[in-house]
């Protein structure tokens, strides 16, 4: 359940019934067993939202114990004042993940990267890809922002490789090998393509 925060005060009141029998049971008797099942649920409740209290997760870089520490306790002390006592005596277990920084964000661009190359490995498309480093680090940059986590480097991840990508499929025929390739130029810091047959 995502951003459970959100829900109606109905829908917690719903989880309880599911939390504590493993089973749920609609107005017409209908009822559906989740004891076999792992229920999670998240929120953004405690996390920064105004330029003060993300000053420390601006840069992008690793966050320290310090900060950590003091982000949990806020995270904490928020979901203790929001949800009543019965709902969180029922859970296992809260987890408080530390924010995304672009490291991650280059990690989640090579897994991107990869799962490109598996789409076109397993439909037999004879494209290899050559991305730049410089590039992964451009995109990690311009898509970090503390709030929005993974999503705009998705989108972007979407525009600058995939789409070129489909263009390609749709463009070309392939009865040789192409060598993609995607790199910055270094004195115009333009995202540039190019194309080779093998």
């Amino acid at each position: 359940f995502d951003e459970i925060e959100k829900a109606h005060k109905d829908i917690n009141n719903l989880m309880l019934q599911l939390l504590d029998d493993g089973k749920l049971t609609d107005s017409l008797g209908k009822c559906v067993d989740f004891s076999n099942t792992l229920i999670f649920f998240t929120s953004n409740l405690g996390f920064p939202t105004n330029s003060y209290e993300l000053q420390f997760l601006k840069s992008g870089t690793k966050l320290s114990k310090k900060n950590y520490k003091i982000l949990s306790n806020k995270v904490e002390s928020a979901i203790q004042s929001y949800f009543k006592p019965e709902f969180l005596n029922r859970l296992d277990d809260i987890i408080i993940f530390k924010p995304l920084n672009i490291n991650f964000l280059k990690y989640i661009i090579n897994k991107f990267l990869k799962n490109i190359y598996l789409k076109l490995y397993n439909n037999q498309i004879p494209i290899f890809l050559d991305i730049d480093s410089n590039i992964k680090t451009l995109l990690a940059k311009l898509a970090y922002h503390p709030l929005y986590g993974a999503r705009p480097l998705k989108r972007l991840l979407e525009l600058i490789i995939e789409k070129p990508i489909s263009d390609l499929l749709i463009n070309f025929s392939f009865n040789r090998i192409i060598i993609f390739s995607i790199f910055l130029n270094k004195k115009t810091f333009n995202i540039n393509y190019s194309l080779k047959y093998l």
